[in-house]
C-alpha cells in the first residue's frame, strides 16, 4: 500500500493520525536524525520558552509517553509543524504541561502508572524497619541484605535512583494521596 504524495511532490503526505511520516516501503525516514532532533528541540524552545535542556527533555518525554523513538517524534514535529495531532500531539501537550509544573532544574517527568497507596506504604514501612535493624546491628549480614532488598524495591516502585530520593518521593506521594482522599472533589 502506497501513501499519497505530498502537495509539493517531495515525499509521502503526512499521516493525519499523528504518527511519524512513513515512506511507501513502511520504514521511518532516518536521514539526518540529529539535525531533525535539533530542529524539534528548537521548535519546542521557541514555543515554550524553555531552555535547550528542558526542551530536549520534553521531546524525550513525549517519545516515551507516545511509545516512539526520539527521532520519530522529532520527525513528526518537524515534518508536520504545529499543531501536532494524534498520540504525538497528546503526548507533547502532556510533556509540556508536566515540564511547566516541575520545579526549576528538575527532570521532566514521564507520565506513568501510580503505585498502589497501600503497597507504597507497606514497602516504605519495610524499608524503614530494615534500615533501623541494619543501623542497630551493622555486622548482621542478614539485616544488610534485607535493607538492600527493601531499598531496591522502594527505588523501583518510586522510579528513583537512590533510597533517600525514593523515601522522599514515597512520603510525598502518600501525603498527596492522603490529602486527595480526605478532600474529595465536588
Amino acid at each position: 500500500m502506497t501513501q499519497p504524495a505530498a502537495a509539493d511532490g517531495t515525499g509521502p503526505a503526512p499521516d493525519p493520525a499523528g504518527d511519524p511520516v512513513r515512506e511507501p516501503d513502511r520504514t521511518i525516514t532516518r536521514t539526518g536524525e540529529g539535525h531533525v532532533v535539533a530542529m524539534a528541540v528548537g521548535m519546542v524552545m521557541a514555543l515554550t520558552g524553555a531552555p535547550a535542556r528542558t526542551a530536549r527533555a520534553i521531546v524525550s518525554a513525549t517519545a516515551a509517553t507516545a511509545g516512539l523513538s526520539v527521532p520519530e517524534v522529532a520527525h513528526t514535529l518537524v515534518s508536520r509543524g504545529l499543531p501536532v495531532t494524534g498520540r504525538v500531539g497528546r503526548a507533547l501537550r502532556q510533556s509540556v504541561r508536566l515540564a511547566r509544573s516541575a520545579p526549576a532544574g528538575a527532570p521532566v517527568p514521564v507520565l506513568r502508572l501510580a503505585p498502589d497507596r497501600g503497597y507504597t506504604a507497606k514497602v516504605l514501612d519495610r524499608f524503614l524497619a530494615c534500615h533501623a535493624a541494619a543501623a542497630a546491628d551493622p555486622a548482621d549480614e542478614g539485616a544488610q541484605r534485607a535493607l538492600d532488598d527493601a531499598a531496591y524495591t522502594l527505588c523501583v516502585l518510586m522510579a528513583r535512583r537512590t533510597p533517600k530520593e525514593a523515601v522522599r518521593a514515597a512520603r510525598r506521594y502518600l501525603a498527596v494521596s492522603a490529602a486527595a482522599v480526605s478532600s474529595p472533589t465536588p
